[in-house]
This record gives structure tokens, C-alpha cells and sequence, in this order.
């Protein structure tokens, strides 16, 4: 007698399985879209080479304003720093890679916009 086998976990995956599949794949086209948003924006820049000229003069304020927001987020990185550090060292490791992934990602975000708000303040069409 032939003994019958389940369903494979890739026909009949586990529901926990199916929940975080689904978080990975929106995060991963939430993060695609914005990426594809500056892509095309850089791609605009690039083809335009008076608006380049323009950044270029810019570039020294648009550089010293970044530097201020990194000095912003160093601020909130160690604050959040000195809250975890009573917590055991095994979730502490956990947590402040997750602080410094967010802090990332909102820094990305963040310098994006900023990037697109100086583009429109100094281009006179």
C-alpha cells in the first residue's frame, strides 16, 4: 500500500508563510515605486543641461542643508541609543538595526523631496 502524502508546502503554503510573503512583496513595490519615481526624475535632470547647471550652482546649500539633516538623524540615532540601552543586549541588536533601517529609509525619503522642492524653487520655466 501506497502511503499518501500531503499537499506540498508551495501548493498549500502555511497561512504565517502566505501573511509575510505578502508584507515582503508590498514593501519591496513600495520601495520599487519610489525608486523608479527618481530614477526618472535623475533621468529628466541629466537630458536637461541648463537645469544641471543651475544644480550645480546649487549644490553647495543643498549639500550644507544635508549635512545638517544627517546631523539631525545622528541626534535622534544616539537619544534612541541611550533609551535602549537597558534593554538585553540580544534585543538591543535587533532594535538598533531596525533604528538605523528606519532612520534610512525616512533619510532617503526625506532627501528626495528635498532634492525635488529645490529643483522647483530655482527653475524658472
Amino acid at each position: 500500500m501506497k502511503k499518501r502524502r500531503g499537499p506540498s508546502e508551495d501548493e498549500n503554503p502555511r497561512p504565517e508563510k502566505l501573511f509575510t510573503q505578502k508584507v515582503f512583496d508590498y514593501i519591496s513595490r513600495v520601495i520599487l515605486k519610489y525608486f523608479k519615481k527618481t530614477y526618472k526624475f535623475i533621468i529628466y535632470i541629466l537630458k536637461n543641461l541648463t537645469l544641471f547647471k543651475i544644480l550645480y550652482k546649487c549644490f553647495p546649500y543643498i549639500k550644507n542643508f544635508i549635512l545638517k539633516i544627517d546631523k539631525i538623524f545622528f541626534h535622534v540615532l544616539i537619544k534612541s541609543i541611550n533609551f535602549i540601552k537597558y534593554i538585553p543586549q540580544l534585543i538591543h541588536d535587533k532594535i538598533f538595526e531596525f533604528f538605523w533601517f528606519i532612520l534610512k529609509i525616512f533619510q532617503i525619503l526625506i532627501f528626495v523631496k528635498i532634492f525635488k522642492y529645490v529643483i522647483k524653487k530655482f527653475i524658472i520655466y
